[in-house]
């Protein structure tokens, strides 16, 4: 979702031993902070959906496989403007001849 014809997006991945970590930010028109829970939510979009042309699906989805791996996500205020998504999944960690591996 953008505000505008055009927009940038960042998005960035770092990791340590035991989890993922992905941040995705744009310059659109942001999320208002006590919107930001309700967006999550199935159907529910920031404007009545006789005004936009989203379905209210794509965030909840997100979330839903983000809870099942047991990670986190949170929205805040971008640097870029808009809002960013920071999702922290967990590494999975095998038991191997030898040792450990973390996938």
């Amino acid at each position: 979702h953008h505000d505008k014809d055009t927009g940038t997006i960042e998005v960035t991945y770092q990791q340590d031993t035991t989890h993922s970590y992905l941040s995705v930010s744009d310059d659109g028109p942001g999320i208002p902070s006590e919107m930001r829970e309700s967006v999550l939510k199935i159907f529910q979009t920031l404007k009545p959906h006789d005004e936009g042309d989203t379905s209210g699906i794509g965030l909840s989805i997100v979330k839903r496989l983000v809870d099942r791996k047991r990670g986190t996500l949170q929205i805040k205020d971008a640097a870029l403007g808009g809002a960013e998504f920071l999702i922290r999944w967990p590494r999975r960690i095998e038991s191997m001849r030898g040792g450990l591996q973390i996938r």
